[in-house]
């Protein structure tokens, strides 16, 4: 039974580090942009 749950608990691992590494990324250009951009304030969604 854990031999069956294995591949179950691989792929959610896998996922969620390839999730959190994407907001991770996400969240430091949307930071590095906003702090080029200062001079647009009414860009930012």
């Amino acid at each position: 039974m854990i031999d069956r749950l294995m591949p179950i608990f691989a792929v959610i691992g896998v996922l969620s580090t390839i999730g959190y590494i994407g907001l991770t990324a996400w969240v430091v250009y949307d930071n590095l942009s906003k702090g080029k951009k200062k001079t647009l304030p009414g860009s930012h969604r």
